[in-house]
């Protein structure tokens, strides 16, 4: 499956854009919850070091009071404080009321020393730090109902991470809608950029576009393309170099073939006509019909290739003037009428009274002759062939339709020397009729559709009234 190179650049510069944002704002987001993690550490670090402080400082005086203010005891819900014996019983000997009834931050397994992640029974998680007093100091203040203890107690100081994982929260989704934004914007401007982007390639192709069989001497002018596409555009101009010469030699043999064929069969014409004169025996006046027949079909291939070969080069002349397209056309059933009768087939003319338009009537004519030569030489005998002209806007048009055996590649027909069936070799046709109307249509403006449907082969021929 292919894409185009915008499409290849939108999908890449949006790509880019959205992963580098995307990166980014999850390194935030991992930054800033390791940052809000690390405070709430230090912030039970720091009362852990102050407790200790203080019981230290009470224990030295006599009195191991410590104000209940200075502890994590406020029933705020975030801040949360449990006191217990240090022993198998682990008797409760202070809570913060944040604590619910029957949440306990004390478990068998808890060690003093170092902050780690608590599950309570009621789905919260906290990080929690547990330190060790020689004995339980005396809460100053109404907030945690104490029980007396001369033994050594554990703390737990708790803080439940609610507010920083809020906050977390709330910044992931910003970081999603910046995601979101920096995507749109990214396509929206790669969509709004890509014709600047794509505008040498398309220089690059109108270049291109105007070098063809007529014009095989042009080359695609390296300033146009872009650095990225320079090797192309050079190994380009050099298969057109090739290709020139190609053709330019098939030009010259075929040419030179032709005009070497023309004098000694216009020799041999001449010869067979002057002995016709002389008035021979019937038996020899079957033979030369025959061999002028023969010397007038070749002379007649002739004359077609060195058409064919002019109008491959574009070096045909043409010259406007106006005329009548129902006349010619007219002129060409005439002409084919004899041939016609001969393999029982009936012409039928649908033409209006006059057709008028500027264009070159011998090539008309010569085009209009070729189309109808090719339906009486090729329908099956006794078929009908309508021929029709009709005037369209800008243009007028004729159509010659004719019945058609067998099947035939619509693609190939007006190659030159196409053979579409067995009956061709010996019926005075050698494929050159509908290759040099296609040209002929070309060189006269025109179109030339030619089509194959039920049996039925139609040309329909437009030329512009202009």
């Amino acid at each position: 499956m292919t894409s185009s190179l915008g499409q290849r650049i939108l999908l890449g510069v949006v790509g880019i854009a959205s992963a580098v944002v995307l990166v980014a704002a999850f390194g935030v987001h991992v930054i800033s919850r390791q940052v809000l993690l690390d405070g709430v550490d230090r912030e039970l670090v720091r009362r852990d070091e102050l407790l200790q402080l203080l019981a230290t400082a009470a224990e030295s005086s006599g009195r191991p009071t410590v104000p209940a203010d200075l502890l994590p005891c406020r029933s705020d819900g975030r801040n949360l404080l449990e006191i217990v014996t240090d022993d198998a019983a682990r008797r409760v000997l202070a809570r913060s009321p944040s604590l619910p009834a029957g949440v306990s931050l004390s478990s068998a397994d808890s060690h003093p020393g170092g902050n780690h992640d608590r599950i309570l029974p009621d789905g919260r998680r906290i990080r929690l730090r547990i330190l060790k007093l020689p004995r339980m100091p005396v809460l100053i203040g109404h907030y945690v109902p104490a029980m007396a203890s001369h033994q050594p107690v554990l703390v737990y100081l708790g803080i439940d991470p609610a507010q920083e994982e809020r906050e977390l929260a709330t910044m992931a989704y910003a970081l999603a809608a910046l995601w979101l934004a920096t995507t749109l914007l990214a396509w929206l401007g790669a969509w709004l950029v890509r014709p600047a982007l794509l505008r040498p390639l398309a220089h690059l192709r109108d270049a291109i576009a105007g070098i063809g069989p007529r014009d095989l001497g042009g080359r695609v002018p390296e300033t146009a393309a872009p650095t990225e596409v320079l090797a192309v555009v050079q190994r380009l101009n050099e298969l057109l170099g090739k290709v020139e010469d190609a053709f330019l030699r098939e030009r010259n043999t075929i040419t030179g073939i032709a005009h070497e064929l023309r004098t000694p069969i216009s020799e041999l014409r001449t010869i067979l006509e002057f002995r016709l004169l002389a008035t021979p025996p019937a038996m020899e006046q079957t033979v030369l019909d025959a061999s002028l027949a023969i010397a007038l079909r070749m002379q007649q291939l002739v004359d077609d290739l060195l058409l064919l070969t002019r109008l491959e080069a574009g070096s045909e002349s043409l010259q406007r003037e106006p005329a009548d397209l129902a006349a010619l056309a007219a002129d060409a059933c005439e002409a084919w009428d004899e041939q016609a009768r001969r393999r029982g087939h009936r012409l039928s003319l649908d033409l209006p009274d006059h057709a008028g338009l500027a264009t070159s009537p011998r090539h008309v004519r010569l085009l209009l002759g070729n189309l109808l030569g090719n339906a009486v030489t090729h329908a099956p005998e006794g078929s009908d062939i309508t021929i029709s002209v009709r005037a369209t806007p800008g243009d007028l048009t004729v159509t010659i339709i004719n019945p058609c055996a067998g099947s035939l590649d619509v693609a190939s027909l007006g190659r030159a020397f196409y053979r579409g069936d067995a009956a061709r070799p010996g019926n005075g046709h050698c494929g050159l009729g509908l290759a040099l109307c296609r040209r002929l249509a070309v060189l006269l403006a025109g179109e030339l559709d030619l089509t194959i449907d039920d049996g039925r082969f139609s040309a329909r021929l437009a030329l512009p009234t202009g």
